[in-house]
């Protein structure tokens, strides 16, 4: 090999090197990538709510207002289809929840 041609080869390894590098650098600190792990992939349907768990007062709105059994006079929290289930549907919580909202709840016995 002569001299010439060394020196074309050693050209073109340092011009792969430093393009290796600048990709490289460039992977490592492009912007917008995530500082740690990413999070991960959000469930196709979150977990049912346990409305049982809820005080009537704090009961969460994809749950339903109602008395426990159709003569009963407490309140609970309950899924929806429990209280329609006993006759109790959503605009009759409607109408307890507005109730509540200007009383206030009721101290416990």
């Amino acid at each position: 090999m002569t001299k010439e041609r060394q020196k074309l080869a050693y050209i073109a390894a340092m011009i792969v090197t430093a393009l290796a590098l600048a990709v490289g650098s460039y992977s490592l600190l492009a912007p917008g990538q995530p500082d740690g792990p990413r999070p991960a992939a959000p469930t196709a349907t979150p977990a049912p709510t346990d409305c049982s768990s809820h005080p009537y007062f704090e009961c969460p709105a994809e749950c339903v207002v109602c008395p426990p059994c159709a003569s009963c006079s407490s309140l609970r929290c309950a899924s929806e289809d429990f209280c329609r289930g006993l006759g109790f549907d959503r605009s009759w919580y409607e109408g307890i929840e507005r109730r509540l909202k200007e009383t206030g709840p009721a101290a416990p016995e």
